[in-house]
This record gives C-alpha cells, sequence and structure tokens, in this order.
C-alpha cells in the first residue's frame, strides 16, 4: 500500500466511525425503547375500615400497584408476594376478576387489593405493618412473555432521603433569600 492509499483508508475509517457511532446508539436506543417496561409496588391502605377489630384493623387492606411504562399494552400473568426471594403468598387472579383487567393498556396503573382471607395467610409472617416496613418483603409480578419484575426498595431507601435533603436545602435557600445583606 502506498502513503496515499493509506491515507485515504485511515480519511475513510474516520470519516464512517462517527456514522456507525450514531447509528449503533439509535438502534440500541429502539431496541431498549421497545422492551417491557413495568413499575410494581406495594400499596399498603392506611384507611379505617368501620368492621375491623383489633389493635393493627387499621390497616385493612395491602396492594400491588403495577404501571404499564412500555409503549404497547402488556398482560400481567401473576402477582406474588415475596420475602427473602421465596413467594409467600400468590394473589389468585379468579378471585380478582373484576379489579384485574385482561390486558394493561400504555401508561395505565393497576391496583388489585389483598381479599380478607389473603390478608389472613400474610398475617402468618407478621403484623401487617411490619410486612410492608420489611426490606425483605417484595412484590412481584410476571408478565405473560415470561418476564420477571419486582419492587424496587432500594430506591425508595436512596432517594427518598435525597429528595428530603434537597426539600430542606431548597427552603434553607430561601430562607437565606430574605436575611437583608450587611452594608459596607
Amino acid at each position: 500500500m502506498t502513503p496515499d492509499q493509506k491515507i485515504q483508508a485511515w480519511t475513510a475509517v474516520l470519516t464512517s466511525l462517527p456514522t456507525i457511532v450514531f447509528t449503533g446508539v439509535l438502534a440500541f436506543w429502539n431496541w431498549k425503547r421497545d422492551q417491557e417496561r413495568v413499575i410494581v409496588q406495594i400499596a399498603p391502605q392506611y384507611l379505617y375500615h368501620h368492621y375491623a377489630t383489633g389493635p393493627n384493623r387499621s390497616l385493612y387492606a395491602i396492594a400491588i400497584t403495577v404501571k404499564n411504562l412500555s409503549l404497547f399494552p402488556i398482560r400481567i400473568e401473576s402477582l406474588a408476594f415475596l420475602k427473602d426471594g421465596k413467594t409467600i403468598h400468590r394473589l389468585d387472579r379468579v378471585g380478582h376478576d373484576s379489579e384485574w383487567p385482561e390486558e394493561l393498556a400504555v401508561h395505565s396503573t393497576m391496583t388489585i387489593f389483598t381479599k380478607e382471607y389473603e390478608l389472613d395467610q400474610l398475617s402468618k409472617f407478621g403484623t401487617l405493618e411490619t410486612l410492608i416496613s420489611d426490606e425483605k418483603i417484595h412484590a412481584a409480578a410476571s408478565t405473560v412473555t415470561g418476564i420477571d419484575f419486582y419492587s424496587n426498595r432500594l430506591s425508595v431507601r436512596i432517594w427518598r432521603p435525597l429528595r428530603h435533603l434537597r426539600e430542606r436545602l431548597r427552603r434553607g435557600k430561601t430562607v437565606l433569600a430574605n436575611v437583608p445583606q450587611p452594608s459596607r
């Protein structure tokens, strides 16, 4: 190869490299965008239930909330509560027919509340308040395609204190902004 041919080859490689990288990033973004994205959360209901009895019956239901962030409708096959990665209770779809849609529309949410007999089964693992606050308890949702999604307690433990700190700093800035500055 002559020196001129080497220069032309390197020029061709260097000019095509940005196109290859840009196309690769777009292809990855499209692939990632078209994946199933679901948020699963445990949603306690702290409402007074006038039929409830006992000291901890103000908490009368635990729910699993599923949010579909995908660009297409999805089907949720099963919901369960997990402790240490093992299923402690699986919600029965037959008992929740009215709440559990056949297909979860794009950017919609479904909340499935536990029934009385399911609360009794869950109470074997502790009081309802301890079940909600226990870091080892997670909610899980499984789609028809076989992908499992879990409630992420780690983000709650990390982001909640940071949001609180941010709000305190914002309030501190507004308080300091109103303090008159000394004149020189």
